[in-house]
């Protein structure tokens, strides 16, 4: 059985990304409020209403829009040991820096890296 692609659009850089929809269903299954991280740019998207995910649609999920603070959710860089380090000097892996600061610290870092470059598919 093939599994549905949900489709979400990141609300920092407009980039159109796709997961599986049973990554949604496991997320709500257990008890957690399903979120998308984008490939893009790293920042973590809540969805508005996941229950939306149940078919296959052309239209993208809707995702909260971003209050930020920036630029303290941002990494500063990265540390030896897959570590990195916040704007306050705290070292966290990935998986908390996210779970912290909404973002996720290796996709922004080559982000920023390569300049903040515009999504390649832009959402609709």
């Amino acid at each position: 059985m093939a599994d549905f692609v949900v489709k979400f659009c990141c609300k920092n850089c407009k980039h159109l990304n796709r997961i599986q929809r049973s990554q949604v269903d496991e997320a709500i299954k257990i008890g957690n409020k399903p979120v998308g991280v984008c490939g893009h740019c790293g920042m973590v998207n809540q969805f508005i209403d996941p229950s939306l995910a149940n078919k296959e649609d052309s239209k993208p999920l809707i995702c909260v829009p971003f209050v930020d603070t920036w630029p303290t959710r941002l990494p500063a860089g990265s540390l030896p040991g897959g570590m990195f380090a916040d704007a306050f000097g705290k070292s966290l892996n990935e998986v908390d820096f996210m779970m912290q600061h909404g973002v996720n610290p290796r996709i922004n870092l080559a982000y920023r890296k390569a300049g903040l470059p515009e999504p390649k598919e832009k959402c609709p």
